[in-house]
């Protein structure tokens, strides 16, 4: 979890126009994006400031083919009647919560379980789950079949963890992400575990909606790691981020 204070990022690469004619008229770059489902990514209180969690994350649901709109506590409720996918990024689950209100929050509930997607990174893992604290007593979104709890027992340094993906050894930045208890029920939904077998990435069908998260950062860019004077050994891991959201978008 990138832990922080919160500055607003201004994505301003997001809103750029441009003209182009084509033989049937011309079409602008807005009239694209418009045929684009729409991503909402929080960029409020409790989003990471040090790392751009908000805007890695958004880069990332471009790349996918979404348009993207940032958004913070005061604007949720304007555009999630027209979004496709919700993306908590990383920084502080419980900070995010109280910035929301139960009004915003429990409207994002309704959202996945009326065929909302929902894509998770590190906190946002956390906020999915059932408990945001350690001692189960504030209310998480619940739209998981799964208990979230703090996998690195406190310890919250940044690290490279390894974690087992479609059978392959990944080496992944991870800082203070959660891991996952499944039960053998749901074990279907695990994708990815840490090197001791606990779950570590999980996609899941929820209510009418989709739920995808990770307790490490797949979508870290390549500086993160050296600026905390860590090696990754095995590079670039926005792979895994772009098959969560990908199958988020089916």
């Amino acid at each position: 979890m990138r832990i922080l204070i919160y500055i607003k990022l201004v994505v301003s690469s997001l809103i750029l126009v441009s003209f182009s004619a084509q033989a049937d008229g011309p079409e602008t770059e807005v009239d694209s994006q418009a045929s684009k489902p729409l991503a909402l990514v929080y960029n409020g209180p409790g989003a990471c400031v040090s790392g751009d969690c908000a805007a890695n994350a958004a880069a990332i649901a471009e790349r996918a083919g979404y348009k993207v709109k940032l958004v913070t506590p005061n604007t949720i409720m304007t555009h999630l009647p027209k979004a496709d996918l919700w993306i908590q990024p990383g920084g502080e689950a419980i900070v995010a919560r109280a910035a929301m209100g139960d009004e915003v929050f429990a409207a994002l509930k309704k959202f996945v379980m009326s065929g909302g997607s929902f894509l998770g990174f590190c906190a946002g893992a956390y906020m999915a789950g059932p408990w945001l604290d350690n001692e189960d007593t504030l209310p998480g979104l619940d739209i998981i079949p799964a208990y979230t709890y703090e996998y690195s027992k406190y310890d919250r340094a940044p690290r490279m963890e390894t974690i087992h993906w479609n059978g392959k050894k990944r080496h992944i930045y991870f800082q203070d992400g959660p891991g996952f208890e499944v039960t053998k029920a749901n074990s279907h939904i695990i994708k990815a575990t840490y090197s001791d077998g606990v779950p570590a990435i999980v996609f899941s069908p929820m209510g009418k909606g989709k739920v995808a998260l990770s307790g490490p950062h797949p979508e870290a860019p390549s500086d993160w790691a050296p600026s905390d004077n860590l090696v990754d050994t095995d590079g670039d891991d926005t792979d895994i981020a772009m098959a969560m959201i990908s199958w988020l978008k089916k």
